[in-house]
């Protein structure tokens, strides 16, 4: 159980820096160049944006009846 504790807790400092340096105006910059957006401090949040952005598309390709090349 120790070690799952000790994952969990790299886990979440690892995203914490992360979310720190996203978060500053330079990678907000560099990030906007690219036509991207930093969304989100946490890893739940990033799972909601997913789950939304998955959700958008399917609609998407239903409406539009696309299908895979194949």
């Amino acid at each position: 159980m120790r070690c799952i504790a000790l994952w969990v807790e790299i886990v979440a400092r690892w995203n914490s820096e992360v979310a720190r340096v996203l978060q500053t105006q330079e990678m907000k910059g560099r990030l906007a160049d690219e036509g991207l957006e930093f969304t989100g401090d946490r890893p739940e949040q990033f799972l909601n944006t997913i789950k939304d952005e998955v959700k958008k598309w399917k609609r998407v390709v239903k409406e539009m009846k696309i299908t895979a090349a194949g």
